[in-house]
C-alpha cells in the first residue's frame, strides 16, 4: 500500500513536469510552423493521447 502510494506520487510529478516542458517545446514549434486554430486542436489531441497513455499506467499500478 505504501509502495504504490509512493509510486503514484512519483508518477504525478513525473507528470506535471513532463506536461510543463513539453508544453513548452510544443508551443514554440507550433507558434513557428502551424497556423493558430490548428496548433491548438494538435496540441489538445497530443495532450490528450499523452493523459490518456499515464492514467491507463495508473490503473496498473492500482490493480
Amino acid at each position: 500500500m505504501v509502495v504504490e502510494a509512493v509510486v503514484v506520487t512519483v508518477v504525478v510529478v513525473v507528470r506535471r513536469t513532463v506536461m510543463s516542458l513539453l508544453r513548452r517545446r510544443l508551443r514554440r514549434v507550433f507558434r513557428r510552423y502551424i497556423p493558430k486554430a490548428r496548433r491548438e486542436v494538435c496540441f489538445w489531441v497530443l495532450q490528450g493521447r499523452f493523459l490518456w497513455l499515464i492514467y491507463d499506467n495508473e490503473s496498473f499500478f492500482f490493480e
